[in-house]
């Protein structure tokens, strides 16, 4: 008898650890379901407040007086690294001489094209946005503005060939968030090479080359001041 009862016990015993132990489980894929849930994605409200903040500080920096342009870095490394081309860009760059960016001027190759249409539309000369523009705008983190201490443009040599053109100059980083002024790294570039001429385009084709060059060796600036 005593041990049909032992007997017993000891199987009650192991049939409520075993359900505690699913419980414990249970409870524990419950919490982590939970904490794997994705935050809320933001409204179309919410982006358009948060573009028609960074533009109004974009309207503010404007206004910045600078410092003569710098041959040293002098850039304060805060948040992650400004990116102006290739994956991840959270960053725009511009030319000193159409800052704040407008729809009025002409956009030099590295010049993002949401930029102006954000800006108009934040100023009210635009009735609406598209919604690629105004995302490009909601991400964008960083306005990097560039301005030529020298520039020369490349020049056609013969119908095929062109003398190469270089430019110098630096890029001031501008947190549009907070509206804080991080810096300027300087730089130079300079056509690679001689350009083949394309039909009807020649030299704009090399223009925008040199203007892309800019673009990249200050991304390679930056690269460095933040240590990649």
């Amino acid at each position: 008898m005593k041990r049909h009862v032992f007997g017993a016990t000891v199987l009650l015993f192991l049939v409520l650890l075993a359900c505690k132990s699913r419980s414990s489980r249970s409870t524990a894929a419950t919490t982590a379901t939970t904490t794997a849930e994705p935050a809320p994605a933001s409204t179309t409200a919410q982006d358009e407040a948060a573009v028609k903040k960074k533009m109004a500080t974009i309207d503010t920096l404007a206004t910045t007086k600078l410092p003569a342009v710098t041959t040293k870095p002098t850039v304060t490394k805060k948040g992650p690294k400004p990116i102006i081309e290739g994956a991840g860009v959270n960053a725009a760059a511009v030319d000193i001489k159409a800052f704040p960016p407008s729809l009025e001027h002409k956009m030099m190759s590295f010049e993002p094209l949401a930029l102006p249409f954000c800006g108009a539309w934040a100023s009210g000369k635009k009735d609406s946005l598209d919604s690629t523009y105004l995302h490009t705008c909601r991400d964008m983190k960083y306005l990097v503005v560039l301005r030529f201490s020298s520039r020369v443009d490349p020049k056609m040599v013969t119908s095929t060939t062109f003398r190469g053109g270089e430019a110098r100059g630096d890029a001031t980083v501008f947190d549009v968030d907070t509206g804080e002024k991080l810096g300027a790294v300087p730089f130079a570039a300079q056509n690679y090479g001689q350009l083949e001429a394309m039909q009807g385009v020649e030299l704009g084709r090399a223009v925008a080359d040199l203007e892309g060059q800019c673009a990249h060796v200050v991304q390679t600036a930056l690269d460095t001041a933040w240590g990649e």
